[in-house]
């Protein structure tokens, strides 16, 4: 299982879509534990105490396992993780609050 990690082999779109979004997650998930301040501050969020920055890093270490778990399931082409992920995004855009309604 482990030398399906190093090489990819048919990968569906979907999968391939999976993958890059966990790369993506994992990339942020760097920042925010490395420079917890500035992403606050590009957040617009009031400045964090040290406690806050903690917490902060906490959170971007959770963020960068849910991107590993992405990545990992992509490149494995788990079918039923990409299915259930893509079923989530959708449920996120259909509950998405409209404006005027």
């Amino acid at each position: 299982m482990l030398g399906r990690l190093g090489k990819v082999e048919d990968q569906s779109r979907a999968a391939r879509t999976v993958e890059v979004f966990g790369w993506l997650l994992s990339v942020e998930a760097i920042v925010i534990v490395g420079v917890p301040h500035g992403v606050a501050s590009a957040l617009q969020l009031p400045p964090l105490l040290e406690q806050g920055a903690g917490y902060f890093r906490l959170t971007g270490l959770f963020v960068g396992a849910v991107g590993m778990l992405y990545v990992v399931s992509g490149r494995l082409s788990a079918e039923g993780f990409v299915f259930a992920s893509l079923l989530h995004g959708r449920s996120r855009l259909l509950s998405w609050p409209r404006s005027g309604t």
